[in-house]
Order: C-alpha cells, then structure tokens, then sequence
C-alpha cells in the first residue's frame, strides 16, 4: 500500500463523489433522493456486499488471520476510545462538546467510506475484515456511545429511565443482521446456494459507487461549504483524528503478530473520516452539534489527502 497507489485509489474516490456532488447541484438527485439512496445502501447494498465478502468470496477457505481479527480490532477501538478521551480536552473546555468530540474521535465511517477505500486499496475480500470492524463498531456504539449521550443530557431528562428494549431495538438493523447471518453460515461451512448468491453479490457490487455519490450529494448540499474550512479548530482536530490516531494504532500494532494487511486494513479503518451515527442520535435527542455535521463533512473532503499521508507515515514506522 504505497503513498502513490493510495494516492491513485484517492483520486478515484474523489471523481465519483464529484460525480454525486455535481449531481446534487444540477438537481439531479433530490433531498429526498439522497434518502432514498441511503436507506437502500444501508438496509440493502451494504449488507449485501458483507455477506457476500464473508461467505461467497470465502466459501471453502477460510481467510487468514479470520480469529485474531475480533481481538485486532477490539484493541484498536479500545486505542481509539482513550485518544479520543485525551485528545478531546486539547479541542474544548465545554464538556457536551467534549463527549461530541470523543465519538467523532471512535466512531469513523467505516461503511459508506470504508468498503470503497478498502476495496480499492487491498481488495473485496478484505471486507471480510470491515465487517467483523462493523460489528464490535455497532456493539460499541449502543453501549458506549449510548452512554456518552446519556451524559450530554440534562439531568431532568437522565431521570427519565428508558425501557431495555428501546435501548437494544436500534442495535437490530440489517447491516448487524448481515454480519451476524454471514458469521453463522462462515463459521458452519454452509454452501450458498448460486441462485442465492449471485443475486446478493450484484446488489453488493452497487455499495462501493452508491455509497461514494452519497457522500458527494452530502456535500453538495451544505450551502456554507467555505466557512468549514475556514474554522481552525477542525485542523487541529483533523491533524488529531486522521493523522495522530492512526499512526498511534500502527505504532501499537507493530508489536502484535499479525499479517501486514491486517495492520494495514487496522490502520485505514482509525483513518476514516467522521461516521454520520453519532449526528443521526445527536439530532433524534435534541442536541445541537455543528461541530460533529461540520466534522463529517470536513473530514471527508480532506481524506483524499490525508490517507495518503498516512500511507507514507505508515511506511516510516514500519521501517523503523
């Protein structure tokens, strides 16, 4: 993975989200278009492209390093979450803001950007990977970053118990099914059938240039795109969150056995820019967060750059 073909893949990236943004400025694509394309990528292409990558793609071998990869990407989430901890009192004293800025630190966008970029960088069997770092991700989210709203609330409103099933119902979406249905059919050596198959490897095909357009629709449609760029506070948190985090987690990683694009895939998933959940929660309780939307958004943009930085850092500690 050389700074120059992340580079190459980068580009690629970008021309198709260019694609989704011209799209949306041309009126070519509507608001309620994009929600259209992002339930379908969510419930159905997404899901599609993890079961196929973890049985179809796999079937009658099984992946190297397929057991040590739950371990591998514990230990990077558990990175994540004391950086964030740390790195989030050096970008506001405010504590909601705080709590905002730890689950931006942890909760990347490992699906609608993360599929594509791996897919391009290592290959379509490395989804293999991203789902089982898509799994302990939902897992993370509605334990931890269920906590972290919790404490953003007021206390008025903490004292308002909600039942376990409210809690655990938003763990039940397709993308946790899938990962869950392809586990169970991985580890049972069960035989899809080809009828089954191939329908669920085309749908999967489409995830990769949806899910890009979807984030350049996303993009369009921010009517103050320029004053994003003008807050420097989201360099420093870029710096922090794209650059130090992930050469952190390689550093880290350097000492545990492992194949070297398993590290690599652990280092691209802490590379990510900003995942959408947390602003999707952010806004169904009422907490206003611009700097999370504009952090998504800011950090999308500038990951052409920075993952190929981050290629080439990759390379110096390695070879150190």
């Amino acid at each position: 993975m050389s700074p120059l073909h992340t580079l190459e893949q980068m580009v690629v990236v970008l021309m198709i989200i260019a694609v989704g943004f011209a799209a949306y400025r041309l009126k070519m694509i509507s608001d309620s278009g994009l929600k259209t394309l992002s339930r379908l990528t969510a419930d159905v292409f997404n899901p599609a492209i993890i079961f196929s990558s973890m049985v179809i793609h796999t079937e009658g071998k099984r992946p190297e390093f397929s057991r040590g990869i739950f371990a591998v990407a514990a230990l990077v989430f558990l990175v994540a979450i004391l950086t964030g901890w740390l790195f989030a009192r050096f970008l506001s004293k405010d504590r909601v803001r705080r709590l905002v800025y730890q689950m931006m630190f942890i909760f990347s966008n490992l699906g609608f950007i993360g599929i594509p970029v791996v897919t391009s960088l290592l290959g379509s069997e490395y989804v293999f990977y991203v789902a089982i770092y898509i799994f302990e991700y939902n897992l993370l989210f509605y334990t931890l970053g269920i906590y972290y709203l919790d404490q953003m609330e007021p206390s008025e409103r903490k004292a308002e118990k909600g039942s376990l099933w409210k809690k655990v119902r938003p763990m039940i979406n397709m993308g946790t099914i899938a990962c869950l249905a392809a586990l169970i059919v991985f580890v049972c050596g069960v035989k899809v059938p080809n009828v089954i198959a191939s329908p669920i490897s085309y749908l999967g095909d489409a995830a990769v240039p949806v899910s890009l357009i979807i984030i350049g629709v996303s993009v369009g449609r921010e009517k103050n795109l320029l004053s994003i760029f003008k807050d420097r506070r989201m360099y420093l948190f870029m710096l922090l969150k794209m650059i130090v985090l992930p050469a952190i987690c390689v550093i880290v990683l350097r000492f545990v056995p492992m194949p070297e694009k398993i590290r690599q895939l652990s280092m691209i998933m802490m590379a990510m820019p900003v995942g959408t959940m947390p602003l999707v929660m952010l806004s169904e309780r009422g907490i206003r967060s611009e700097e999370c939307s504009n952090g998504i958004i800011f950090t999308s943009v500038v990951s052409i750059v920075t993952l190929p930085v981050m290629a080439a850092i990759y390379q110096l500690i390695m070879s150190i």
